[in-house]
């Protein structure tokens, strides 16, 4: 949050630029060797705060009742893109911008991508009350020599701890 947001100041104005778009954190700790994330962010995560990202919500959910109208219900409304590497990088966190966006009286529609874990039960309800319509899922392989060939999984026996075992 030291950076301004470009949508709180005023910078981009989300009427009319197509699929409006949320981020709420940037990085990723994970090195999957197909993925440059890591790299570029040198697996470092920075997140915005739960109020900045209810706040820009707030703005374009302000935009689109302008735009359209107060009255048109949310399903006929284009989705918003929550376009972090993968929604739940923190499985608390995830629920909280939930919670902050339902509180706020966010009404629109979410789409994003998660990874398979961290999932549980209580996420996947407070993303449907959010409103979230769409989730794409990232699955790589359930073949535990694919997973170590690409990063995501070390040997029974590695002493590496820079991976989760098998």
């Amino acid at each position: 949050d030291i950076f301004p947001s470009p949508y709180l100041e005023g910078v981009i104005n989300p009427d009319g630029m197509g699929m409006d778009t949320l981020i709420t954190f940037r990085g990723c700790p994970y090195h999957c060797s197909y993925c440059h994330f890591p790299t570029i962010s040198t697996r470092a995560i920075r997140m915005h705060s739960i109020d900045r990202v209810v706040q820009e919500a707030g703005v374009i959910q302000k935009f689109r009742r302008q735009r359209i109208g107060s009255s048109t219900k949310p399903e006929n409304e284009q989705m918003v893109l929550i376009a972090d590497n993968y929604f739940n990088v923190s499985l608390e966190r995830s629920k909280a911008i939930c919670r902050g966006l339902i509180e706020a009286g966010c009404d629109m529609l979410f789409l994003t991508e998660m990874r398979a874990n961290p999932v549980d039960e209580e996420l996947l309800h407070l993303m449907k009350k959010t409103g979230f319509s769409s989730i794409n899922f990232g699955l790589e392989s359930a073949d535990p020599e694919i997973l170590r060939i690409i990063c995501k999984a070390r040997h029974p026996n590695s002493k590496d701890t820079s991976l989760a075992p098998e």
